[in-house]
């Protein structure tokens, strides 16, 4: 399996959340707001092949707690996001997926209801500016639901926001590298 970014590691703890977004902005706040949690993060590249990524951790003995994977990448491979899911919760039933759409400001009840039936925690609408705070916070909510580590631990979120506020006024998607955090 190759990892061509690991961009936060917490070494002891033990939930690890893969994060695949094709929005460099995106995969960014996913970034810091799950490691102000102390969750370990691994970012994959957006052209990765996911079903062999988790199929080479199994043999490593790495799988994550959970993988958060923007749609637009299995439809930019011509596959499907549910197809995934069932393939996962078939084979590799201890990983979590949480399905985002990065583009998307709105995903409908109906979409959100397909995707759990087809395997998926949830279907989550991509970050937005205007309400970025309360976005962040429920996104974060979900995830944290998921891996049973709730509550939030509002200060450390609050600590990530000046970062990315700092960090939205880069052109993510023209940038080779995200800055080191």
């Amino acid at each position: 399996m190759v990892l061509l970014r690991v961009t936060f590691m917490i070494a002891n703890n033990y939930k690890t959340v893969w994060v695949t977004q094709l929005s460099r902005r995106q995969e960014m706040i996913w970034n810091l707001i799950l490691a102000s949690q102390s969750l370990s993060v691994f970012i994959h590249p957006p052209d990765i092949d996911l079903k062999s990524a988790v199929r080479e951790g199994a043999r490593q003995g790495q799988l994550p707690d959970l993988c958060l994977i923007d749609i637009m990448h299995f439809i930019r491979q011509k596959q499907s996001p549910y197809e995934f899911c069932r393939w996962c919760h078939l084979n590799y039933p201890e990983i979590q997926i949480i399905l985002t759409h990065g583009t998307a400001d709105k995903v409908s009840q109906a979409e959100r209801l397909w995707a759990t039936k087809q395997g998926a925690q949830d279907l989550l609408a991509g970050f937005q500016l205007v309400h970025l705070r309360a976005e962040i916070t429920f996104g974060l909510q979900r995830v944290l639901e998921v891996l049973d580590l709730l509550p939030i631990d509002q200060r450390q979120l609050n600590s990530v926001f000046g970062k990315i506020q700092k960090n939205l006024s880069y052109k993510f998607d023209d940038l080779p590298e995200l800055a080191v955090y």
